[in-house]
């Protein structure tokens, strides 16, 4: 179950904090991140009826479209999760504040740590 850490808590009904909406990407192999990709996991399906679940899944679906892009495009899946995810989930989960995280705010921080890599990793290249 690596990488599947917030469908288990979902599962039992607990509130999944923003750092486990993360633990897929951070964790799970290229197939696990096509599948996330590709298919809406809703709510209801791990049992709990709470309707931001979805919203959350929504993001985490565009989120790994974005880190397949850029995997493929910059320095491979593994480069990736290990100097961007794993290291933005672990800053996620020791961060206090970040548990009022609504997915936009998952998002853009995502987001800005993929930046900072993708012009880091150019500028490595001499790109």
């Amino acid at each position: 179950m690596v990488g599947h850490l917030a469908e288990r808590v979902a599962r039992r009904g607990d509130h999944v904090v923003p750092a486990l909406w993360l633990n897929l990407l951070a964790h799970g192999n290229e197939d696990d991140l096509v599948t996330c990709a590709s298919v809406f996991r809703p709510a209801h399906g791990w049992g709990t009826g709470r309707d931001d679940q979805a919203i959350w899944c929504a993001a985490r679906i565009y989120l790994a479209n974005i880190v397949l892009e850029t995997a493929r495009r910059c320095c491979g899946l593994i480069e990736l999760q290990v100097d961007v995810l794993v290291p933005l989930e672990a800053d996620l989960a020791a961060t206090f504040a970040c548990r009022a995280w609504r997915p936009r705010d998952l998002v853009c921080s995502v987001e800005t740590a993929l930046d900072v890599h993708r012009s880091w990793h150019s500028h490595a290249a001499g790109r």
